[in-house]
């Protein structure tokens, strides 16, 4: 239990940005020679499809928080912050965003 083999992909590729990042500090003061991780070859991280909420999920979201929140609910649901659809649904040009 545990060990490399657990960690997802995206942990190691942050780990290896680190490692490398600090390795490069190592060199620019002269306490290295090379940095070994720009060697390193990171894991391909895949990158889940976004899944956009329907109108029916953001109006019971509006609905549902404080009314100082409802700016900040529907500017990040507008048009261009979901940059997949999912297939059959309304296109975010024809999708309405204003408070109900």
């Amino acid at each position: 239990m545990g060990g490399i083999a657990d960690l997802r992909a995206r942990t190691i590729t942050q780990a290896t940005r680190y490692l490398s990042a600090l390795l490069e500090a190592a060199l620019v003061d002269g306490l290295i020679v090379t940095n070994p991780a720009h060697r390193a070859r990171r894991p391909r991280v895949e990158r889940e499809p976004v899944t956009p909420f329907t109108d029916g999920e953001i109006a019971a979201l509006r609905d549902a928080v404080p009314e100082w929140f409802t700016v900040a609910l529907t500017l990040g649901s507008a048009p261009g912050s979901a940059r997949q659809r999912r297939p059959g649904s309304r296109s975010t040009a024809s999708t309405s965003y204003a408070a109900s």
